[in-house]
């Protein structure tokens, strides 16, 4: 699976680090972001959705911390010019004004714009619980709430996702896995099914594990917690041994977010196999629709015990971005659809969102529009169908990274929202029965996913992203007919669901939403703005170094020597270089033409470090240019 990883600014490193470090460092100010690739199960987990807003309960402050500045002193009398005359004076004083005009540039563009939360990803300290920001709320909430049962679950959660991700199938822990979750481990094993792939894990351990954060979003509690673990896995391809993977023992941190609607609970979805509601026994295999099929009562709903919501990894969690990325009034927007809504949090919006976009992507790579066709509007679909490839185009490696609201608007009676979809893939396609990769490094993009719902929607008995009517709660199964074959209502209909009525590629949103005026709305390219561009740069810069298959103990100590520059953990380094020397970094960009533009040719200095461009330097940097320059 995926795990982001924090950079610095290295992307010109093997092209000037024989001529002098520090002159290169003065250049290694543009930059792109890291995602590591493993296979094991949470690896990406689909990154963060942005429900921890800034009205929820925190504990932590992920926030951006400076790099360290030195400001330049003068001394002796040479401002002074004419000797203390009246023109010398003023001389003094306009060249002492242009020194802090040049101080605050230069404190802004460097300090300021080069701050970032990667500096301070979080440690693995165990916390106390109680002394956490919102225990003591929390507690009022839920008084029968036992921390040592709670834990108890999520190693159980943790370690059960594991060995059903091995296995190939996802069914057997359905049961505490939101909608969301499970269609994100769906899609990628689909995806493995279409390229005859497997993972097989072993010394699967759990060395530490403790609540980091409580939160509150709508009418639900999301208790955040940080699972250290470790295991060996390796990645086999039978349609193409290239795409193997070695795999070998790893340690590695990771955030699971819990959630349960505040008050409830009682039950025990992990270490019973009862039905909550009506304690009848639930299949060993339980499939999309997620509820009991004797009661019908949705057992992964929040009501009964707590839910799997996401997955994040410590980089992404570190940096904060979701709650940053919140602007009050969206916060103040959710507030009011949950006041009409008393099933609706901003975290479960992004989790239909992430259910959509991904059944929407295994739609195209089966090229089977009845996959998709119940969640999205009539004109969604035509576009998206027109879109489909004339090959059959998979993916070897398909990542949600984060799912963010970005603005809220209403218009013709409805709520419309807009998602910021950041994902990572790298594409294949299978030509007699071979798998042949499009891509040669794992890319990354961000899309814009509309979704809409009348102001007046009634209350769902079902849910579309769950296979469920949500007029009669009948099941469905795909099928380009939209209209429930029990009761006759309508699917794709807004009145009772959230629909996705577009995708939008980041360039055409830019022009789409010029025309547009949101009542709440935050920065969609916030996340540039939080991931330096020196974070940026570091990633592609290691990707560059090892495209060779050979990371030399110069370019090592060129890593730690950045990393020590720029206030990077040593052993955060360490695991940056193994994933580039395993071939698990992928290339990222930011949204920003111009920025892409600079680091563009920075990679191509980095890759020129050696007095040449191999083969496998330069296919990383057309594909490069194609992806975020030419389009």
């Amino acid at each position: 699976m995926n795990r982001i990883i924090p950079s610095a600014a290295a992307i010109a490193g093997k092209a000037m680090y024989r001529h002098g470090r520090k002159a290169f460092y003065s250049l290694c100010v543009f930059a792109a972001s890291a995602t590591m690739l493993y296979a094991r199960a949470g690896g990406s987990g689909g990154g963060h959705s942005s429900s921890r807003s800034s009205g929820s309960y925190s504990s932590g402050s992920y926030h951006s911390s400076g790099s360290s500045f030195s400001s330049t002193h003068y001394y002796g009398g040479g401002y002074y010019g004419g000797g203390g005359s009246a023109g010398g004076l003023f001389s003094f004083f306009i060249i002492l004004f242009l020194f802090v005009i040049g101080f605050i540039i230069y404190y802004k563009f460097f300090y300021t714009s080069s701050a970032t939360g990667l500096e301070d990803v979080p440690d693995v300290e165990p916390k106390d619980f109680h002394s956490l920001n919102g225990a003591a709320e929390f507690m009022a909430a839920n008084p029968d709430f036992k921390e040592d049962e709670f834990i108890a679950k999520a190693e159980k959660a943790f370690t059960d996702i594991q060995t059903a991700w091995a296995a190939g199938d996802i069914r057997p822990v359905r049961r505490f896995l939101s909608d969301g979750v499970y269609q994100r481990f769906s899609t990628q094993i689909a995806m493995m099914g279409l390229l005859k792939q497997k993972d097989v894990i072993s010394d699967l351990t759990v060395e530490e594990i403790f609540i980091d954060c409580i939160e509150r979003d709508g009418l639900f509690d999301i208790l955040h917690v940080s699972v250290t673990g470790g295991m060996s896995d390796e990645f086999v391809c039978e349609t193409n041994h290239d795409l193997d993977s070695p795999g070998g023992y790893e340690t590695f941190t990771e955030y699971w977010s819990f959630l349960r609607k505040r008050g409830k609970g009682g039950k025990d979805l992990y270490f019973s196999q009862n039905c909550p509601s009506c304690s009848a026994p639930l299949p060993p295999d339980m499939g999309d629709t997620g509820n009991c099929p004797y009661c019908k009562s949705f057992v992964n709903s929040g009501e009964y015990d707590w839910v799997l919501s996401e997955i994040t990894q410590a980089d992404d969690y570190s940096i904060d971005s979701y709650r940053s990325s919140k602007t009050a009034d969206l916060d103040k927007q959710a507030e009011t659809l949950s006041s009409a809504d008393d099933g609706f949090s901003v975290q479960l919006l992004e989790d239909k969102i992430s259910n959509g976009y991904l059944q929407i992507q295994t739609a195209i790579a089966f090229k089977d529009p009845a996959k998709m066709r119940r969640f999205v509007s009539d004109k969604a679909y035509d576009k998206i169908v027109a879109s489909f490839p004339k090959s059959q185009i998979v993916f070897n490696r398909l990542y949600l990274n984060d799912v963010s609201v970005i603005a809220v608007k209403e218009e013709g009676g409805k709520n419309i929202i807009h998602a910021a979809v950041k994902s990572s893939y790298q594409r294949a396609v299978i030509e007699g029965g071979k798998a042949h990769l499009l891509d040669s490094e794992v890319m990354t993009k961000k899309e814009i996913v509309v979704v809409e719902r009348e102001k007046a929607a009634v209350a769902s008995r079902g849910s579309i992203y769950a296979h469920q009517c949500p007029s009669c709660g009948a099941p469905l199964s795909d099928s380009l007919d939209v209209n429930c074959g029990y009761c006759g209502a309508v699917l794709n209909s807004s009145k009772n669901e959230w629909i996705i009525s577009d995708i939008l590629e980041s360039a055409e949103y830019r022009g789409e939403v010029k025309s547009q005026s949101f009542a709440f709305s935050s920065d969609r390219a916030l996340e540039d703005s939080l991931y330096s561009v020196r974070d940026f740069a570091f990633n592609n810069a290691l990707v560059i170094f090892a495209a060779d298959g050979v990371f030399s103990d110069e370019e090592k100590g060129m890593a730690y020597d950045l990393a020590k520059k720029w206030n990077y953990r040593e052993d955060y380094v360490d695991q940056m270089i193994q994933a580039a020397s395993s071939g698990r970094l992928t290339i990222r960009m930011p949204m920003g033409r111009d920025k892409s533009r600079q680091i563009y040719e920075m990679m191509i200095k980095a890759a020129a470090a050696d007095g040449s461009i191999s083969s496998e330097e330069q296919v990383i940097l057309d594909q490069v240019k194609k992806e975020y320059l030419d389009r």
